[in-house]
């Protein structure tokens, strides 16, 4: 993957959090109303390139682990 703006590939992964509810809030968050979020952004320019909630992020990643083990089940 590259930046869309500069054409780096040099990307990094960071977390955040963000309200989960929609309307103005007084910043007094209930656990339920806030979600994690991971940012991928471009180390050259600080480009956001891609914003994901944390549950997105969980699927992509056990996916990644489920066909690591399926493959490592066919060398035995």
């Amino acid at each position: 993957m590259k930046c869309p703006e500069c054409g780096s590939e040099k990307l990094t992964w960071d977390t955040g959090v963000r309200s989960a509810c929609n309307g103005v809030v007084d910043g007094r968050f209930k656990m339920n109303e806030i979600e994690g979020i991971f940012i991928l952004g471009c180390d050259e320019c600080s480009e956001t390139v891609r914003v994901i909630s944390s549950n997105q992020f969980l699927a992509i990643h056990l996916q990644e682990v489920t066909k690591l083990k399926l493959k490592l089940l066919d060398t035995y």
